[in-house]
């Protein structure tokens, strides 16, 4: 039953991608490559941010947490005068 699915679904889809102009077709592709590379590095984020960190603590740089300055405190005025 399930390949039987599958070989409908399938002949379906290749009658819809036969009767597409080329430029649509183009189109249609690089979405699904756009999609899947988007898939693939959002998957991975993490490890892409921890193999950035260290090749960064490799070549001796600081880390962009450590040298981030502190917020500035709200409650400190602007206008130079202290109270």
């Amino acid at each position: 039953m399930p390949s039987t699915i599958g070989a409908a679904l399938g002949t379906v889809i290749v009658g819809a991608l036969l009767d597409m102009s080329w430029p649509i077709r183009l189109g249609l592709l690089a979405l699904v490559l756009v999609v899947g590379v988007g898939y693939v590095l959002w998957k991975h984020r993490g490890e892409i941010a921890a193999a950035g960190l260290q090749a960064a603590d490799e070549l001796g740089e600081a880390s962009p947490t450590a040298t981030a300055a502190p917020p500035p405190d709200p409650t400190t005025p602007t206008d130079g005068v202290r109270p």
